[in-house]
């Protein structure tokens, strides 16, 4: 009698069977992941997803912008033309207040030094006519703003570059107070008149607070 060796039968269906529990693990380790991420859905009913919030961080601190004092509306903020230099002499305190002509070439200056007050302009060139120049007086033509023009003859200094004001200047500096413009005509170095004009805004009252020069 012949004996012959019986191998077991192996199908499709005895695979499947043997790899079923491994792949029921890996099905259940998958599923498990996508519960994890899957979206929660909120009161409201829309998905909300379970990501981890920031740490939170404290606020970052809020400057106040610092304003400048308002002013007129609709007019700017404009630096002043006047420069104010003031000193002491033999316990005598000199008070100068002085603007420049536009062109920079001559200079309105009132001084006032203790119960003294002067107006006077003044240039680097000979402020004088010459058939004018011996009588140690020249003269000048001003108008403030559109007041009428004022002719004048003003005393002429010593070196003959500056012209003061004749007389007492409370008055002139007064109109010089309450004007936005000054325009001066004068002769320079013995030519004909030249047209200057003044900026007279903001004059710094704290200088001089009074037309006859008492503070």
């Amino acid at each position: 009698m012949v004996y012959r060796s019986v191998r077991p039968q192996h199908n499709e269906a005895t695979t499947v069977l043997k790899a079923l529990p491994g792949i029921l693990s890996i099905v259940s380790l998958f599923g498990f992941g996508c519960n994890r991420l899957q979206p929660k859905a909120s009161a409201a009913g829309v998905a909300t997803v379970n990501s981890p919030l920031p740490a939170p961080t404290d606020p970052a601190p809020v400057s106040s912008p610092v304003s400048a004092p308002p002013g007129p509306i609709g007019v700017p903020d404009l630096p002043s033309p006047w420069r104010v230099t003031s000193t002491h002499n033999q316990s005598v305190q000199e008070d100068l207040v002085t603007t420049s002509s536009a062109d920079r070439s001559l200079n309105l200056t009132v001084r006032h030094a203790g119960s003294k007050l002067e107006c006077y302009l003044a240039s680097g060139d000979f402020l004088d006519t010459v058939d004018h120049s011996s009588n140690r007086h020249s003269p000048i033509r001003y108008r403030f703003d559109d007041a009428p023009q004022v002719h004048e003859d003003w005393i002429l200094s010593d070196h003959g570059t500056a012209l003061l004001y004749p007389g007492d200047a409370g008055a002139f500096v007064a109109r010089i107070r309450k004007s936005k413009s000054l325009e001066v005509e004068v002769s320079r170095n013995g030519r004909g008149f030249d047209i200057l004009t003044f900026d007279l805004r903001l004059f710094p009252d704290a200088a001089i607070t009074n037309a006859d020069g008492t503070r």
